[in-house]
């Protein structure tokens, strides 16, 4: 559940471009500085780790070229 809500916060930043706060206020009232580092996470496996590029394209497929 950890590793999908970071996806999540990552795709969030990415796709829709969502403050740090909004992010955290929308997956369960968590922090900005919890939002950062899941993004810098994503961001560090995504550039690692080709399983995690192909999860990351795979869902973006499914919201389009931009969300929001």
């Amino acid at each position: 559940i950890a590793e999908a809500r970071q996806v999540a916060m990552y795709l969030m930043r990415q796709k829709a471009g969502a403050s740090y706060p909004m992010i955290g206020a929308h997956l369960g009232g968590r922090d900005h500085s919890t939002v950062i580092h899941a993004c810098q996470c994503i961001e560090r496996r995504r550039k690692e780790d080709a399983r995690m590029r192909l999860t990351l394209e795979e869902v973006s497929k499914r919201f389009g070229p931009r969300l929001g």
